[in-house]
């Protein structure tokens, strides 16, 4: 019974990173595609 329960909450924390990974990933990869619409604005 505990080794199972260490395996899900070990999934859940594994799920958790990759969700947060992935939310970061996105936040960066937003953020230079708005500098470079904004660098051809600018010209």
């Amino acid at each position: 019974m505990i080794q199972r329960l260490q395996d899900i909450l070990g999934a859940v924390s594994f799920h958790r990173g990759l969700a947060l990974g992935a939310l970061v990933g996105s936040a960066i990869a937003g953020s230079t595609i708005w500098a470079r619409i904004r660098a051809i604005r600018r010209r």
